[in-house]
């Protein structure tokens, strides 16, 4: 099943991943060494913490879904879930990762700032690993679009720049030329861009407190 939503831009977040060999290489370059499998780890036991009150049969819409590592988690939680990604080769690495799981409803070619689904269709989004990789005013485009499709409840991950990893990355940067523009956001900043799109902070959950850069939140609308 393929749904698109319109482009309104682009940057490299929305391109890069459209490049079969970034593609076959992003699981091995993220997540196979032990610092890899301890991220993955913490974030998926963060995000387990967001959605704690979730119930299975729950709808949820995971975007972007990349290669589905985050949607297995959802679809082994027992959530019915869509997988949505701007990326037709990401689409196809999750395709083949995801074979024999029920409860997969589809996985659709979507762009996050314009999604192809009607108000509240789903109990709840999750997006991991996008907002460091989108500047700030696109950023809340999404967070409204993910807000309209939801009934309420969005479980975004943002890299916190005021933390250990990320006076590395820092550091780094100054050294050697970042491969791609990186935007991280303070608990304040979060705050600010949820509520342009009528959300509020309900939880955040930060991975390894001030270690890691990143915090994943729970959004819910405005009451």
């Amino acid at each position: 099943m393929s749904k698109q939503g319109s482009n309104t831009g682009e940057y490299r977040a929305k391109t890069a991943y459209k490049d079969k060999a970034e593609v076959e290489t992003y699981d091995a370059w993220r997540f196979r060494s032990w610092k890899g499998r301890l991220v993955d780890a913490l974030e998926k036991r963060a995000l387990g913490r967001a959605l704690a009150h979730l119930p299975a049969g729950a709808r949820v819409l995971d975007l972007p879904c990349g290669t589905g590592r985050i949607t297995r988690l959802l679809l082994e939680r027992g959530y019915k879930v869509i997988g949505a990604d701007v990326s037709k080769e990401m689409l196809a690495s999750a395709q083949g990762n995801l074979v024999g799981l029920s409860n997969l409803e589809s996985l659709d070619e979507a762009d996050a700032e314009k999604l192809p689904y009607g108000d509240a269709e789903f109990d709840a989004v999750t997006s991991i690993r996008l907002m460091n990789h989108v500047p700030p005013g696109i950023r809340v485009q999404m967070l409204r679009e993910m807000a309209r499709v939801s009934r309420g409840m969005v479980v975004a991950s943002y890299c916190n720049p005021r933390s250990l990893s990320a006076l590395k990355r820092r550091i780094k940067m100054r050294l050697k030329p970042a491969r791609a523009p990186w935007h991280p956001a303070t608990y304040a900043q979060v705050a600010r861009e949820a509520a342009q799109a009528g959300l509020t902070v309900s939880a955040r959950y930060p991975l390894l407190g001030p270690i890691s850069e990143t915090n994943v939140y729970l959004l819910v609308r405005k009451i």
